[in-house]
């Protein structure tokens, strides 16, 4: 199971990422150039019983510029 979460920055920016509940220590995984965190949902999937932080990067997935 997964949650999304949102922080916004100093610049009024919103940074969203999603987290897959579990053990801790968490394990945050960053998507390349062009992608969102959505790629890695197999990737977190398959570390269950981890926590896992995907993020989207600024400008990508459902954070903002």
């Amino acid at each position: 199971m997964s949650t999304r979460h949102g922080i916004v920055t100093l610049d009024g920016t919103e940074i969203s990422f999603e987290v897959f509940e579990g053990a801790e220590p968490a394990v945050v995984i960053l998507h390349g150039l062009a992608g969102s965190g959505r790629e890695f949902v197999p990737t977190a999937q398959a570390l269950s019983g981890r926590q896992v932080v995907l993020v989207d990067q600024r400008g990508h997935g459902s954070s903002t510029r």
